[in-house]
């Protein structure tokens, strides 16, 4: 969970009222420590990036405590200044928002808090920058209209902060610290993404570094440029919106800047930052007391949900809301229903006796599953736990591509879509135990998806790795497996491109297929780098199960 630093000071100048700890209950987070007036909070939600900073938790407090209800004022002025986005960062790193904060008084202890929220969201919200990267600029030193795009690596040189001499974009991934440790974000890329004024002046190598000239910010600036870079639209707005509203919160009057695509993109060819139009959402009045239990009158919802900063209405059965520009997070009605639920206090809320009286017991899944690894080691197999999330390579290393269920945003390609299938994960198993003496017996049972389904199955597979292992070494654990189930099933010849063709077959009892079983393909034993034969079978346990009844 996102720690983060703040001034108490600053703090109930932003709210407006003096801060106590249990304000922190209502904005999701708690104290780690004090010392002076710094206070170290802990936010105990990750989707909200708006409240990682004295701004959004002073917001929080001036709602809860009625100092302001509503959507917060976030006024943009709009501008003629504008961002010429090039073609060619279109596969690097495509999307910029960026606007102007005007009307500041730049302290020492606003600079600490602007650098503590800017790396608060690259690090964590940004995931490390890789998905949200801030560039923040004095503004007077800087021409309009800039230009984003792409350029070769040692085409052009600019000394980046905290260093004085001049340096390439690969000398900077090379030398530079900061360029070292975000080395990888670019790792591969022909072109690197490069932010310019008119004047043809470095302000960013985004998401590495600001330049020592039009990216260092000292206090006593009074207008400020803010610029967020980052590969999913949606994500870099949203970043956008969250800077807007904090500068607007400390007084800046802030400018709109226009990003002009070369190209159409989800929110046009010139998208405007900040986005200050609220997002709308329709729900049943019914639905608040179904999920919490509680009866409110529309006006005390009316009032829960301003104190929330919502601007919420309710007409008959229905309960519209418009949603601040800063909240990413709220994408179905249980979201806005949950924000009453913790203006009205979830200690106030009654817990309800329990009405109806069973004894706890594992569901049939369960019990059913337990048998099967029972008897497999029984069969003298050894039981392996790897991950549900696995990678579409995992899966193409078997010979075959599937449609897989993906991550939209994984933190690593390992773990980038859900399983379809158990064998992936044994041979992967063997791969990383070549050292250990054969024969070796493994099984897994565990969670797969079907996407083209929709739905969740239970499977069990099970493999024997020997240097003389053939397909009649499984077929005779498979065939006790099911009779000590009581089943009579069938082996048909079938073609399958992760098994030899003429040593696999369809398992079926009753004439439904309930799995697979045969050798596994040489190629695929190649591409786990796998050296003695390998044969498996794998069941589906939900079909399985209905068989054995």
């Amino acid at each position: 969970m996102p720690s983060f630093e703040v001034s108490m000071k600053n703090l109930e100048k932003l709210a407006r009222r003096k801060f106590t700890e249990q304000d922190l209950e209502y904005a999701k987070a708690e104290l780690e420590a004090s010392s002076g007036d710094t206070l170290k909070l802990k936010s105990a939600d990750t989707n909200r990036p708006d409240l990682w900073s004295e701004e959004g938790i002073a917001r929080v407090i001036r709602g809860i405590h009625g100092v302001s209800k509503g959507i917060p004022r976030l006024a943009a002025k709009k501008g003629t200044k504008r961002i010429i986005v090039g073609a060619s960062v279109a596969s690097v790193r495509p999307f910029i928002s960026g606007f102007v904060a005007d009307g500041l008084d730049v302290t020492d202890e606003m600079l600490r808090s602007m650098i503590n929220m800017q790396e608060n969201l690259s690090e964590n919200f940004g995931r490390k920058r890789s998905q949200i990267a801030i560039g923040i600029y004095s503004r007077k030193k800087m021409a309009f209209p800039l230009k984003y795009d792409a350029v070769e690596p040692d085409s052009v040189k600019f000394a980046p902060l905290e260093f004085d001499e001049r340096m390439s974009l690969r000398q900077i991934l090379q030398k530079h610290p900061t360029g070292v440790r975000y080395a990888g974000l670019l790792k591969g890329m022909a072109h690197y993404p490069l932010l310019r004024d008119a004047k043809g002046e470095v302000l960013s190598f985004p998401p590495v570094i600001n330049s020592s000239t039009l990216g260092k910010v000292e206090p006593g600036e009074a207008s400020l440029f803010v610029e967020v870079t980052g590969p999913d639209q949606q994500q870099v707005m949203v970043a956008a919106n969250i800077l807007a509203q904090a500068f607007s919160d400390n007084g800046a009057r802030i400018e709109a800047v226009s990003s002009v695509y070369p190209h159409r993109t989800s929110m046009g060819t010139s998208v405007e930052t900040p986005n200050t139009t609220p997002q709308k959402m329709l729900f049943q009045f019914g639905e608040i007391e179904q999920l919490l239990g509680i009866r409110l009158s529309k006006e005390e919802t009316t009032r829960l949900l301003g104190k929330m900063q919502y601007n919420a209405k309710v007409a008959g059965t229905k309960v519209a809301v418009e949603i601040p520009c800063y909240r990413g997070d709220i994408m179905h009605p249980v979201d806005v229903i949950e924000d009453i639920a913790i203006a009205y206090g979830y200690n106030r809320i009654e817990p309800l006796e329990t009405e109806h009286f069973t004894a706890g017991a594992l569901d049939r899944t369960t019990t059913f599953t337990e048998k099967l690894r029972r008897i497999m080691a029984g069969l003298g197999f050894q039981e392996i736990i790897t991950p549900i999330l696995t990678s579409k390579q995992a899966s193409e290393k078997m010979n075959v591509k599937e449609e897989m269920l993906e991550l939209e945003n994984p933190m690593t390609e390992t773990y980038s879509a859900v399983r379809t299938s158990l064998l992936p994960s044994l041979l992967q198993c063997l791969s990383k135990n070549k050292n250990v003496e054969c024969p070796q017996r493994i099984f897994e049972s565990g969670e797969c998806a079907i996407r083209l389904m929709a739905k969740d199955i239970i499977k069990l597979a099970a493999c024997i790795t020997d240097s003389g292992v053939s397909f009649e070494d499984v077929s005779s654990v498979l065939d006790a497996l099911l009779r000590s189930l009581g089943l009579e099933y069938k082996v048909r010849a079938a073609h399958d491109p992760r098994f030899i063709e003429g040593r696999a077959g369809v398992i079926a009892v009753g004439g439904d297929r309930l799995g697979v079983i045969g050798e596994i393909h040489p190629q695929a034993l190649n591409n786990w780098g796998l050296e003695n034969p390998v044969v498996a079978f794998e069941l589906n346990v939900s079909r399985l199960m209905e068989k054995a009844k």
